[in-house]
């Protein structure tokens, strides 16, 4: 994986966990660990909204349509800084990540509440594939400063509607005791959480962690 980002002051946690699972992907397969463009995606994916928001998967979609990403290097993240605006599309190279699609990784959950989510195939697939991109509901993730959270711990939802914020399951621990947990990779800088990532307790869809988790197909 890359290192922990940070999205800063704009809404683009979508283009970020579409990003980095595009990252994994293409290191996994045996190509060069290369930090493409989350700009690209917040600047020309015109079926979302910058940095007001938008879906993994319509992201996922334009990547298809653009055939891949161009690197970060040529294609910079700015709209993370004040005025955090999502910027005008440019036309640069593409470098790679090339992708024919998605696949979620368990079945979606469009429900309220989502309890039935099959957890051990979710652990199952990011073992098969690579790190894996899901939303959760983050909406008390501010307050996290360490250790395994749970659901009642943060106050977080895991049903479809409450979902707020996209980012990257990339591994897990103990999830055959008690005290199993998730390992999500965050977008807020290092000096957030456990140095940049948060750790949800396993077995209870907590957040929402396992409602929406998407794993890319390369082309």
């Amino acid at each position: 994986m890359s290192d922990v980002k940070d999205q800063g002051g704009c809404g683009s946690c979508w283009a970020f966990s579409a990003d980095e699972t595009i990252e994994s992907a293409w290191a996994v397969a045996g190509n060069p660990l290369t930090l493409f463009s989350p700009q690209q995606i917040v600047s020309c994916d015109t079926d979302d909204a910058g940095c007001n928001g938008g879906l993994t998967e319509t992201a996922f979609d334009y990547v298809v349509s653009a055939g891949g990403l161009a690197t970060e290097e040529d294609y910079p993240y700015t709209s993370g800084t004040f005025p955090w605006r999502s910027g005008t599309c440019k036309d640069v190279a593409i470098s790679g990540g090339t992708i024919t699609g998605y696949t979620y990784a368990v079945g979606l959950c469009r429900q309220r509440t989502c309890n039935n989510q099959d957890e051990a195939s979710m652990a199952a697939v990011l073992t098969e594939q690579h790190p894996l991109s899901v939303c959760v509901d983050a909406s008390s993730w501010s307050y996290y400063t360490g250790g395994i959270a749970t659901a009642s711990s943060l106050g977080c939802s895991n049903g479809y509607t409450s979902l707020d914020h996209c980012v990257q399951a990339v591994g897990f621990k103990n999830i055959d005791s008690s005290n199993g947990y998730w390992i999500v990779r965050n977008q807020w800088g290092t000096d957030w959480g456990e140095n940049g990532y948060i750790y949800l307790a396993y077995g209870a869809n907590t957040c929402g962690v396992a409602t929406e988790s998407i794993y890319v197909n390369l082309a």
